[in-house]
């Protein structure tokens, strides 16, 4: 093998490598984002289910009352978790935070049973917790019922500025990674440029003149997106390590999805981009070549 074609053969390997890791640093960029917007969503999940409402009893309502209530509103769909605390409880409460015995002082309990609902995160929101409370407003035994609707609207628009500042990021960096992929391809494929025209002049169609070049970017995606889950998997792991709440947020079968749709989004963008270098170059002259 003579120099020259040593040259050749290495410059187009170079071209390949340099594309394909190019291709693995976008994609891993991307899969940070989604890694980051998944722990967002599940820390947006864990703090609408820190809140709910307070159903309080009246000073009439057996424990039984307060028993059955629970049950009833923990069968329900939209239920976390529901707690009794009874008029005991709350007054022990009392007198371990303030060190005041009330019950002493005044000689009667002046606290009820209440009831703390939390619901789950998709029920989180004023409407839906106002639809909630509605019906077990008016039941025999309940005092009243009180929700922190104020604290609810931040949280969710709060929530929401978070994952439109996200989306808008990852819309750009999706516009910015396939320009930057189709223009390394469009470099890997100038370099057969000459190729291509001489496969057009002993004539072959363009469906088989792309299929090599469809193939080889098919690969091309395929190892940049191996590459860059083996770059976001040593990422969580090495978070991890220093902080344990990682493995919490990012489970393995997120991990799996995320990694699959890298794989996939390498190999749509090479290939999209393989057909467009391709078929800009199918359409040149033999002087346009040159240009």
């Amino acid at each position: 093998m003579d120099s020259r074609r040593k040259r050749r053969l290495f410059s187009t390997a170079g071209a390949k490598i340099t594309s394909t890791v190019s291709v693995a640093i976008v994609l891993f960029v991307l899969g940070v984002l989604a890694v980051v917007g998944l722990v967002t969503r599940k820390v947006a999940d864990t703090v609408r289910e820190s809140v709910g409402f307070d159903v309080v009893m009246t000073d009439s309502a057996t424990s039984s009352d307060s028993e059955n209530l629970r049950r009833e509103i923990a069968s329900r769909p939209y239920a976390l978790s529901v707690i009794v605390h009874t008029a005991e409880e709350s007054a022990r409460r009392w007198r371990e935070e303030t060190g005041e015995d009330v019950v002493e002082v005044l000689g009667i309990n002046p606290f009820s049973a209440e009831l703390e609902v939390k619901v789950n995160a998709r029920w989180a929101s004023a409407d839906s917790l106002e639809k909630i409370i509605r019906v077990y407003e008016s039941r025999s035994g309940v005092e009243e019922i009180t929700v922190h609707t104020d604290m609810i609207d931040a949280i969710n628009a709060n929530i929401m500025t978070v994952f439109r500042v996200l989306g808008a990021i990852a819309l750009a960096l999706l516009v910015i990674s396939f320009v930057l992929i189709n223009n390394t391809i469009r470099l890997s494929i100038y370099a057969r440029r000459f190729t291509i025209h001489t496969m057009k002049l002993v004539g072959s169609t363009g469906a088989f003149i792309r299929r090599p070049f469809l193939v080889s970017g098919m690969w091309q995606g395929l190892v940049a997106g191996v590459l860059a889950t083996l770059m976001l998997v040593c990422l969580v792991l090495g978070l991890s390590r220093f902080e344990s709440h990682v493995d919490g947020y990012v489970s393995l079968p997120d991990m799996a999805v995320i990694s699959g749709l890298m794989v996939v989004a390498g190999i749509i963008i090479c290939v999209i981009a393989a057909i467009m270098s391709t078929n800009r170059y199918l359409r040149l002259t033999y002087d346009e070549m040159f240009r």
